[in-house]
């Protein structure tokens, strides 16, 4: 089986390089093997593609696997990344941009980075990733695009409109009783209240008032909170 040709999928050969494809994944001559290199140095575009050839020749030798579930980086992939100078991890992350984004959005992408000079690269795009709504993934890139967003701009506002925990953070397991309850309660507003002291200055006048006021509710909840706890350590419960 042979891979489509570079030129004729759109890829520049320079970029992309021939490969044939045996009973496993992708093999080669490894004399001419792509040397490694940055993801910015790819296109949107160029990452969406290879991550778009990738998938297409995975799944026709795993045909009975999840179509939805991320493919296992098996030798094939692994050696498949390394032809085209990536890691495996990033070929995965360029398979995951070729299931969940469109030829027409790559395109889309790439004609707002180019009419605005953006920034927006590789880096940008796996982040979105994490966003489940296409529409909102799209409105969001368009965004970011437009206000010359950096990566770790992007990922603080989908942090905080859309809760994503894939890039740090412990999620809380949930109380398995009142008293345990009570104690992350008391662990997450301490943070809350310190963060709330720190930068209290450094939000909007606006909101200087409604932030304090909300100061006072969290102290007032987390000493009854303290109080009730104490109370069941001294009882024994």
């Amino acid at each position: 089986m042979r891979l489509p040709h570079p030129r004729r999928s759109g890829v520049g050969a320079s970029r992309i390089p021939q490969c044939s494809w045996n009973g496993t994944m992708a093999r080669r001559n490894t004399t001419s093997r792509t040397p490694h290199r940055t993801l910015s140095e790819l296109s949107i575009l160029e990452f969406w593609q290879l991550g778009q050839l990738a998938d297409v020749e995975w799944r026709k030798q795993n045909k009975d696997a999840d179509p939805n579930a991320d493919p296992r980086m098996d030798a094939g992939l692994k050696e498949f990344a390394s032809n085209h100078g990536l890691k495996p991890s990033e070929l995965a992350q360029a398979m995951r941009a070729a299931r969940r984004l469109s030829r027409q959005d790559l395109d889309e992408l790439s004609g707002l980075i180019k009419a605005s000079n953006s920034r927006f690269g590789t880096s940008h795009l796996t982040i979105l990733l994490s966003v489940t709504r296409r529409s909102a993934r799209i409105s969001l890139a368009r965004r970011a695009i437009k206000n010359g967003w950096g990566f770790r701009d992007l990922n603080r506002v989908i942090r905080l409109q859309h809760g994503t925990r894939k890039h740090g953070g412990r999620k809380f397991r949930a109380p398995e009783n009142e008293r345990v309850a009570a104690e992350q309660f008391i662990v997450m507003t301490k943070t809350w209240l310190k963060w709330c002291k720190e930068n209290r200055e450094q939000l909007p006048k606006a909101l200087h008032a409604p932030v304090s006021a909300a100061v006072a509710s969290l102290t007032s909840a987390r000493e009854a909170s303290e109080t009730w706890v104490g109370l069941v350590t001294t009882d024994g419960r």
